[in-house]
């Protein structure tokens, strides 16, 4: 038999170093998803080019049989790879309790923790390359030792041939536990892979792995790890981790639709029957994408406004956020973190999002932080405030009561009422002011508003979308195009784009013999929906709109469904022109009864056992929305000014003459402020917030951390809000 030609020699030799390549290489070196690649198609080309080869005429017969049977060894190594790779394992899915683990009974009332401090990261296994892996996980121990978490879910979490994975060198070195569930790669083939990990400082009890439909190809493999934490007093709670397609948004929305289809607010997994109180990770979808309506209406609440990593908290399973954090963390502090609920976090040296920071950075993804708790139902309301000491509401007395003297030295200041966890701390009359009197809350009448609004449009009489042009008669629009594109939403957000009716337009506008008219005949400035532009006349607006949409007047809307659920039987609300409540202004309740609204806003709209306002409403006002220098420089929700980042979450509703709801989720407390209703100056109110911010919050005290750390005046200051 004459031996084969020297290219089939060549082809043959290539085919095997090939296929030998890729079923050896992983237990030496590892082997990148892009090689491998490769190999594989190099391996499938030679050994196709071979038996081609085969089938030529003109070649001795025992070479062509030679060829062929090379050909189709090399073909069936080809084939079997990718089965190789993808076949699952017992190793697919691993527990690791770390030594000083600690193990707590169910009935452990003293381990039982009040809130849960809740992480989510992508640690971008190849960040910023693959030779830093061991530099990183000194860097996110460290970081994950300053935060003290309860749970953390991290997405691409490795595992390299040879050493511990990410979850249990984590687990060991941190007393954690934690479970973790393979996605792409292989160790034994590749000597690499990476998943999803889900670490907790309980048990856990269960754990399941579940492939993320689509499947789009063999290095792209997505999945959800679905666990129950064995967590005292509560039972079982189940978290969800997940990591969805990078490259393809359609791809990725259809995941994340059939993971929420394997989602129950009452279920863990599909194993057992804990409740979900977290679904986090990396959804490589916007938090505007509609996809997350469905999340939402599902009761799993976005405590992320923006970026494409999630972390999604069970609102039908009972817990909700109380603060949380998108920023990115630092790997060196300067100083104590934000511990059990404080509210900064203090420089770093490199956070973890820089690039250039190495070895000092950890991953070209944020930090996401947050601590949530269950919802429990004021048994006490509605009814009379309940009062408790402020060292029982964890106060420092002395900062408190330094903050309250400073505020009642501001002229003008008559009124500062503090409720701590659904208790009055402080009750604060100043210059002769009564209690029982019911106070002009001026411009906070556009929060109550926006609270109206969202209970309309839940019961269907409104929604963000519709055009004033179908509400309002047609005259009034002049035939102008423009103006009749304004939209509810536009009214919410002062974006109308209309001339401003406030500030020196005010007396104009007040005077005029239709103040709806009025508004809707200034000259249109902007298209709408483009720029905030601050005007009571939108809010007016949107009281003539939604006494058209419900049949009766905003007052009489807002006493059904607003004020008498929460136990307000005492409003004075003006009339304008035509017989339409001033919706932007001239509100009147006690001091007590605004607190009230304040609260019910800090618990998501329920009081009691009742929803009033719904919590998606509440969530969806309280966050930005259009940009505005105005308020401290948060932004501007539905008719709410949010404050600075640094201030976690906190939210006010602000009216002419000093008159403010301050809302804090991060600590549970509602501020309320009344003062006399004359102009003050923009000092006066940076002086004001300066206690708020830096006397009440930074008085609350969190447990053996001691007062909240860093905390002080706002450092963005922006422009004072009306």
């Amino acid at each position: 038999m004459r031996a084969p030609p020297l290219p089939s020699l060549v082809l043959a030799a290539c085919g095997v170093c090939c296929a030998s390549a890729l079923w050896l290489a992983g237990r030496f070196v590892v082997l990148s998803p892009g090689i491998a690649r490769g190999l594989l198609i190099a391996t499938a080309t030679c050994a196709v080019v071979l038996l081609l080869t085969a089938l030529r005429r003109g070649t001795a017969r025992g070479s062509r049989v030679a060829t062929a049977v090379v050909g189709l060894a090399v073909l069936t190594a080809a084939a079997l790879f990718p089965i190789a790779l993808l076949r699952g394992s017992a190793a697919d899915l691993q527990r690791f309790d770390g030594p000083r683990a600690a193990q707590y009974t169910a009935t452990d009332a003293d381990a039982a923790p009040t809130r849960l401090r809740v992480a989510q990261l992508n640690v971008h296994h190849d960040y910023p390359r693959h030779a830093l892996l061991a530099e990183r996980v000194d860097e996110l121990a460290a970081v994950l030792g300053e935060i003290r978490p309860d749970v953390v879910v991290l997405n691409e979490a490795w595992h390299v041939a040879g050493s511990r994975s990410l979850a249990q060198e984590l687990a060991g070195r941190l007393g954690l536990h934690a479970v973790y569930a393979r996605a792409n790669g292989s160790r034994r083939w590749l000597g690499f892979e990476e998943g999803t990990a889900i670490l907790s400082r309980f048990p856990v009890a269960e754990a399941e792995r579940v492939v993320v439909e689509p499947d789009p190809s063999l290095f792209e493999r997505r999945i959800a790890l679905f666990a129950e934490l064995e967590v005292p007093v509560h039972g079982r709670l189940g978290v969800v981790g997940t990591h969805l397609h990078h490259a393809d948004r359609e791809i990725a929305a259809r995941q994340a639709r059939s993971l929420l289809s394997r989602l129950d607010p009452d279920r863990g997994s599909r194993s057992g029957d804990a409740p979900t109180v977290l679904v986090a990770g990396d959804f490589n979808l916007e938090a505007g994408d509609p996809v997350f309506r469905g999340y939402h209406d599902a009761g799993y609440l976005d405590s992320m406004a923006e970026g494409v990593d999630r972390l999604m908290v069970g609102e039908k399973a009972g817990w909700r956020t109380v603060w949380a954090d998108s920023r990115g963390l630092p790997l060196h502090s300067t100083g104590a973190l934000p511990f059990q609920g404080t509210a900064t976090v203090v420089a770093a040296t490199a956070p973890l999002r820089d690039p250039d920071a190495l070895p000092g950075s950890i991953s070209d993804h944020p930090l996401l932080l947050a601590e949530i708790e269950p919802l429990e139902p004021r048994s006490d309301w509605p009814g009379r405030w309940t009062s408790s000491p402020p060292t029982d509401l964890g106060f420092d007395v002395d900062a408190l009561e330094g903050a309250i003297e400073a505020i009642g030295e501001l002229a003008g200041v008559e009124c500062v009422l503090v409720v701590r966890h659904g208790r009055l701390a402080v009750e604060r009359y100043f210059r002769g002011a009564d209690p029982r009197r019911l106070r002009n809350v001026k411009s906070v009448s556009k929060s109550v508003l926006s609270a109206i609004v969202g209970i309309a449009i839940e019961q269907g009489h409104l929604a963000l979308d519709d055009r004033l042009a179908e509400l309002l008669p047609p005259a009034l629009f002049g035939g102008d195009e423009l103006k009749q594109a304004i939209t509810v939403g536009d009214l919410l957000t002062m974006r109308s784009g209309l001339e401003s009716t406030s500030f020196g337009n005010y007396g104009s506008w007040t005077s005029s013999r239709d103040w709806v008219a009025d508004a809707l005949a200034r000259p249109l400035l902007e298209p709408p929906g483009t720029r905030m532009r601050y005007s009571t006349g939108d809010t007016h607006l949107l009281s003539a709109v939604l006494t058209a949409a419900t049949g009766t007047s905003t007052l009489s809307f807002a006493e059904e469904h607003l004020f008498r659920p929460l136990g307000i039987d005492r409003v004075v609300w003006q009339r304008g022109t035509q017989g339409i409540y001033v919706g932007g202004n001239n509100l009147s309740m006690t001091a007590r009864d605004i607190a009230r609204f304040g609260q019910l806003y800090l618990d998501r709209g329920r009081w009691g056992e009742r929803q009033i306002v719904p919590w998606q409403w509440v969530d969806a006002s309280t966050r930005p929305v259009a940009e505005t220098r105005w308020g401290g420089g948060g932004g501007y929700g539905y008719l709410w000014w949010i404050r600075p980042e640094e201030e976690r979450g906190a939210y006010t509703a602000n009216g002419f003459g000093g008159q403010y709801i301050y809302v804090a989720p991060a600590h549970e407390l509602v501020v309320v402020i009344g003062s006399s209703e004359t102009s003050k100056g923009r000092e006066w109110r940076w002086e004001l917030f300066d206690q708020i911010v830096g006397g009440i919050v930074a008085s609350v005290e969190w447990g053996s951390a001691g007062s909240a750390p860093g905390l002080s005046a706002p450092a963005n200051r922006g422009v004072s809000s009306p």
